[in-house]
């Protein structure tokens, strides 16, 4: 009877021991995922922020109160704005060529892996 509780009691301990690994490797990947979809997010908004920084720096020039050029010209709120775009697309598009902005397939890419980990 001692023998079958010592096996009985050696088996629990395995299968503990089986279980307590298996959580903490999940656990350990649930975080994974997680710091992963973070980063992802992280370098969204970094994306956007070098991007829609071109224009906040522009206008803040033309914002002193300081003679620039086209400050008087009744036109020169058009050029400004008109030169931050194209200076904004341009950045986006030299992004874009050194593939460091997240296209629709690598979105999807992710989103898929979210599905598959969470």
């Amino acid at each position: 009877m001692f023998s079958n509780i010592y096996n009985q009691k050696s088996l629990i301990n395995s299968t503990l021991i089986s279980y307590k690994k298996f959580l903490n490797h999940i656990g350990g990947l649930v975080t994974n995922v997680v710091s992963f979809q973070l980063n992802i997010i992280m370098k969204t908004l970094s994306e956007l922020s070098i991007v829609l920084s071109i224009p906040t720096i522009i206008f803040g020039f033309w914002g002193m109160n300081t003679k620039v050029p086209l400050s008087n010209e009744s036109h020169g709120t058009v050029v400004i704005i008109t030169v931050s775009l194209i200076c904004s697309i341009l950045v986006y598009n030299w992004l874009k060529k050194k593939k460091y902005l997240l296209t629709d397939k690598k979105v999807f890419q992710l989103l898929l892996l979210k599905n598959i980990y969470v």
